[in-house]
């Protein structure tokens, strides 16, 4: 049984839609911009170090710190405020966003910053706290 709109329903109807499409867009404006804020004061907190004089167990640097482990170093890091731990290994010169973006790459088998307890395996980089 079909219904026969007039008008007004039309109306009714696309004002509907249009509130409908606004509330969406405004709520993934709402979502882009938290998560933008968030992202952007991310920080890293040392958890572990090992063979790297320049950082210290507690210490705090932010999401872009250019790492330079040398060889044999390594390193458990915790982000802030997710609390996701990576494990980086050297040697090793750049920021961890690179550093997971190489070990992401079919590249990392070869790579000997690649180790087991790679920051692609959330939770096994955990250490005991």
């Amino acid at each position: 049984m079909a219904q026969v709109l007039n008008k007004s329903d039309n109306l009714v109807l696309l004002l509907q839609t249009l509130r409908c499409q606004a509330l969406f867009r405004g709520i993934a404006l709402f979502v882009a911009m938290i998560s933008y804020i968030g992202h952007s004061m991310a920080e890293l907190e040392v958890k572990q170090v090992a063979n790297i004089p320049t950082l210290a167990v507690n210490q705090v640097v932010p999401d872009d710190y250019e790492f330079n482990l040398p060889k044999n170093a390594n390193i458990l890091i915790e982000q802030t405020p997710t609390g996701m731990p990576f494990r980086m290994h050297g040697p090793y010169k750049g920021t961890l966003e690179a550093y997971i973006k190489k070990c992401e790459s079919w590249l990392s088998i070869i790579r000997s910053f690649c180790k087991d307890g790679s920051p692609l395996k959330p939770g096994v980089a955990r250490g005991q706290r």
